[in-house]
């Protein structure tokens, strides 16, 4: 595998096309299809399982009254349907083991330093 950073649709387009030898155009389309399909599939049925990764789910938000920070003026937001994904077990796992890890080294920096984890001398 290659070693390129993914964070946008196109560097997933990138990372198939030198994964697997196939052009960026038809890894444009393999991406889009699955993407695609992964909004048409919950779309129809109001939720889709990808079993190892996490369920997309189409939840109802109700409406409600939020307020302007500028002029405190008062807004009502209609009621709405939006995507929502929830990570499964293990996705959800390494996520929290990644940011503990990177956390934990920060806050051991910062102690030796002689500060506590807000960045204040203690």
């Amino acid at each position: 595998m290659t070693e390129l950073a993914i964070r946008t649709r196109l560097d997933i387009i990138k990372r198939i096309s030198s994964d697997f030898g196939v052009s960026v155009e038809k890894s444009r389309n393999i991406v889009q299809d699955v993407l695609d399909g992964i909004v048409q599939a919950t779309i129809e049925h109001g939720r889709l399982e990808v079993r190892r990764f996490g369920t997309f789910k189409i939840t109802h938000r109700a409406a409600r009254v939020a307020r302007n920070p500028r002029t405190n003026e008062e807004l009502r937001i209609p009621p709405r349907y939006v995507l929502t994904f929830e990570p499964s077990d293990k996705v959800a796992e390494k996520v929290e083991k990644h940011y503990r890890e990177k956390t934990t080294a920060i806050e051991k920096y910062a102690f030796e330093d002689g500060q506590s984890s807000r960045g204040l001398k203690s």
